[in-house]
Parts: C-alpha cells; structure tokens; sequence
C-alpha cells in the first residue's frame, strides 16, 4: 500500500496558541517516535492566525489514530490539544483538490 497525504485543520482559541507552539517546539522524544512508529512518513504542522494546519503522510490515518490512541502519552497529547481547540476532537480533514505531481503524472 503507498503513501497518502492527509491535511487538516484544528482551530485553536486565541488564549492557547503560545501554549500550542510550545507543546509541538518542546515534543518528547517519545511522543516523536509514536508519531514515526504509527506510520508517520512526515508530519507538518503549520500556524496561520489561529488555525494549526496538519500535514500528515501515512499509509491509513484511520490505523494511523488507532495505533496512537493505545499510547497513554498520545492520550494526554491529544485530550490537552482538544481543550485547546474550538472544535474539540473533531478535527477537520481537508478536500485535497491539487496536486502537481499527479496532474503531471510524475
């Protein structure tokens, strides 16, 4: 199975957004290498006003989500970013529309 891309978006009350940065500069390496052990490929996380926008490559986000909601530390990780967010834990995948490399074929 190949790689999928996933983008999404969390939208964060204003109040937590240092607090967002600092949780995602100050990552243990143990919440890093859940990520790459879940089948993480890459993972982006972008800040535009107060949206964090998530890129994320794996083969299956849903086994992806499965695999990380074993892990205590992804629980915790997760139940923090949620009371941060305006939109809970009902994250936003996006509609991906474009992309050059499959309209050129490459």
């Amino acid at each position: 199975m190949g790689l999928n891309k996933y983008c999404m978006v969390i939208k964060l009350k204003k109040e937590f957004l240092d607090e967002y940065k600092r949780l995602h500069k100050d990552a243990s390496i143990e919440i890093l290498k859940l990520i790459q052990d879940a089948g993480a490929q890459d993972l982006d996380v972008y800040l535009y006003k107060n949206m964090a926008i998530v890129s994320l490559r794996c083969e299956d986000i849903d086994k992806y989500y499965e695999y990380t909601k074993k892990f205590e530390i992804a629980r915790q990780w997760n139940e923090k970013v949620n009371s941060w967010s305006t939109n809970g834990s009902n994250m936003v995948i996006l509609e991906k529309i474009f992309d050059l490399k499959e309209q050129l074929k490459i």
